[in-house]
This record gives structure tokens, sequence and C-alpha cells, in this order.
């Protein structure tokens, strides 16, 4: 590669030194390639005097979408910084109207992890050529994957977590029985699943974008709100309140409530419930108190435990001790409201009694 100017470094410790050489050596020498434009020069936009691009490493000899952004970012914006370049646009195609976007593929995070990669190489750049055409790519791309990924009800994209394409780096239960492969995306769970991390770089992807219409003059408020709104909903969802952080949340998180005769069991198992609850009263649906029935059922103050759903995901749960010195109980009437004053638009009384307790995440807390 002697035609590109490689940075060099003349370090007084001889470990670092010997890393940094290595590093070059891996990224220059290795895994800088032949970048073939009748294949990767779909947009038109790579340099034709270059001809040359990152491979994604190992036995891959292409970019690939997510490796392309990574390699960029962490080591070629700073030391082949137009190799990186070149490699970012190198993944991206025309769609139907002639505009550059990234290339479609069945992972859910490489068209995303791009707008890094993008913007990380303008940031060691300055390169407002390329700011222009990576903004128009990065919005083009987030309105796509809002319309395939985006769950309005939650808030949150659907899909696996980053760079985790295996099944083997997802729960038992997330393993599809009877499929052989190891590529998530052919076990059918993971498509609505939903990661801490894929979320994270959505939302750093729709600030990036606010960041880059600020520097082009482009007046739009909606970036930045779907910033915020996409960081205050990552925290609500995978924030516990024992300062724990979860990294997944399983598909939908959806309550239902019926009557006893309104539903057959084969017909909960064709709407893929995957589990249920059988008890009584039901305290609130739709928001709406169930007073006929509390009224006939309120008899007198008991220990009571009660489940109901905020909104999908989000699902509250309470008990209220009784018939002992430190409490009596309550009335139904009286766990309908609290469980209102939550926020639940569904909730169900469930069996209460004097040995009822409350357990969460293995440990008893009541």
């Amino acid at each position: 590669m002697n035609h590109l100017h490689i940075p060099q470094a003349a370090l007084t410790n001889s470990d670092v030194q010997a890393c940094f050489d290595a590093a070059v050596y891996n990224l220059a020498d290795i895994n800088t390639v032949p970048c073939d434009y009748s294949v990767y020069n779909a947009t038109g936009l790579l340099d034709p005097a270059l001809k040359l691009m990152f491979r994604a490493g190992g036995d891959y000899q292409t970019p690939w979408t997510r490796d392309a952004a990574i390699n960029t970012w962490n080591a070629g914006r700073l030391l082949l910084p137009r190799v990186g370049r070149n490699t970012l646009l190198a993944v991206c195609v025309n769609d139907k109207n002639g505009d550059p976007i990234i290339q479609p593929d069945d992972q859910r995070w490489d068209r995303v992890v791009w707008t890094v990669g993008a913007w990380q190489y303008y940031l060691a750049s300055g390169d407002q050529e390329f700011l222009t055409i990576a903004r128009g790519i990065v919005a083009r791309g987030l309105k796509q994957l809002d319309e395939e990924w985006f769950c309005p009800e939650t808030g949150l994209y659907n899909g696996g977590s980053f760079f985790n394409d295996g099944i083997s780096g997802y729960p038992k239960d997330i393993y599809e029985p009877g499929k052989d492969h190891s590529f998530m995306g052919e076990h059918p769970r993971t498509q609505t699943i939903q990661s801490l991390s894929t979320n994270c770089l959505y939302c750093e992807s729709w600030r990036i974008l606010a960041r880059m219409n600020a520097l082009l003059g482009i007046e739009d408020p909606e970036p930045l709100a779907r910033h915020l709104a996409l960081k205050e909903r990552i925290l609500r969802t995978f924030r516990r309140d024992d300062g724990h952080i979860c990294y997944l949340r399983y598909p939908d998180g959806r309550m239902e409530l019926y009557e006893s005769n309104e539903k057959t069991a084969q017909e909960y198992l064709d709407m893929g419930v995957t589990n249920t609850l059988a008890f009584g009263p039901w305290l609130i649906r739709d928001g709406v108190r169930n007073d006929k029935d509390i009224a006939s059922m309120n008899k007198g103050n008991n220990p009571r435990v009660a489940i109901g759903m905020v909104e999908k995901g989000h699902t509250f749960a309470m008990m209220l001790e009784g018939r002992h010195t430190g409490s009596v109980g309550a009335h139904l009437d009286f766990l309908a409201d609290r469980m209102l004053e939550k926020g639940c638009t569904l909730a169900i009384n469930l069996d209460g009694g004097e040995t009822a307790c409350m357990l969460f995440m293995g440990e008893q807390i009541s």
C-alpha cells in the first residue's frame, strides 16, 4: 500500500509501539484489499483513483455493512480515512429514485450502525461532501427502518442485540426447537424481541441525524425529538429499580382479559398466548372499573393480590397484607382504585389470603 499515506508513531514504550505497528499492519496490509468497482460502486460515489476498501476480516473477503462501519469507526477513519470513506460507500446502493441507501440485509443492526461509522469518519476527516451524502443516506435509512422494525406500542425497535447473530447468544427459550441453524434470523422469536444494544444504536443514530441537520442548516425537529423519546423509553424499559440493566425485552408484553366463556383453550393457543391466569373478579378493563362485580364480591377487609397492565411490556402487581396486627387488608374497591392510580388499564384480582406473598427475581419482598 505504498501509494497510501500511513501514519507512523515513535513511542517510548516498546510494548505499545509493537501493538501500534501490529494494528497498522493488520489494517493496511492484511485487511485493505482491492475493491471491484463493478460490484461495489453501485452508487458511483467511490473514489475513482483509489479502488481499495476494508474487508470484513478473517475469512470474509467482502466489506459487510456492520464491519465496514466498525472497521472505519475504530481504526480506518484515523489511519486510512480515504479507504474508510470508500468502504462505507461500498456497502451502499441506489434506491428506485436513484438516491444512495445502505444495502438491505436481514440483520437488525447493520444499517443503523452504519450511521455511527459514517459520523465518526466525518468527525475525524471533516469531509463536508461526505457529510452531505451521508445525511441523505441516514435520513432515508431511518425512515425505512421505522417502517420495518419500529414498534409504536412500545416505542422501541424490534430485533436481536448488536453483533449477536448467533442463536447461542440468546436465552434458551428464544431458540426454536428443531431449528439446527445457528444464525439467529432463522429463529422466529428473535424477530420480535427488543434489545438494549440495538435500541441504543437507534437512539444515537437519531441524535447523529439531528447534528448532521444542524451542520447543514436543515431545520427539522423530528430527529432530536425521536432521540429523546427513544432514550426515555430505553431507560424505562431496560433499567431496573435495583440499578441493574436488562439487555432483552421479550415479545409483545401484552395482557388481555376475557370472561371464562369468551374463548376456548385452542383459541388462546391460536392467538399466541404463552401464559394464562384464571382468577376473578376482573377489576379494570379498558381503563374502566368493574363496579358491578366488585360490589357483589366486596366482602370485607382481606389480604389481596392483583396484577395489571399499564401498557405493553409494563406489568404492575400489588399485594396488600392482612389478618395481622400490622395490616387488616382491604376491600376490593380499594384494590381497584389503587391499580387505577398506578395507571393500569387492565387488572384482575388474584388469590389473596393470609399465606399470600410476593417474590421478585427470586427474592421474597413481602
